[in-house]
């Protein structure tokens, strides 16, 4: 019962903390207008709500949560390689 509940406790400290890095990019976005922190922005935000999704649902089975982290590495990944072409 112990590991359960410090298990879901690590699960939402882990989805706040890409929560306050997806913050750190919007404010870098905002002060800079460079795409790249936007994307990483949002690939942040998008790895919160998946942690939170797990969080909800503790069986990773579910081939949902590894489509939603491809999305996100997907921005990442976009996002380097849109700013190593201009």
């Amino acid at each position: 019962m112990a590991v359960d509940s410090l298990n879901l406790f690590l699960r939402g400290a882990i989805s706040a903390l890409f929560m306050v890095s997806a913050g750190f990019f919007v404010r870098f976005w905002r002060q800079t207008h460079d795409r790249l922190h936007l994307k990483f922005a949002i690939a942040f935000f998008v790895m919160a709500l998946n942690q939170f999704g797990i969080s909800a649902a503790p069986d990773q089975a579910y081939p949902v949560h590894y489509v939603i982290r491809l999305i996100a590495y997907s921005f990442i990944l976009w996002a380097i390689i849109e700013k190593n072409r201009s």
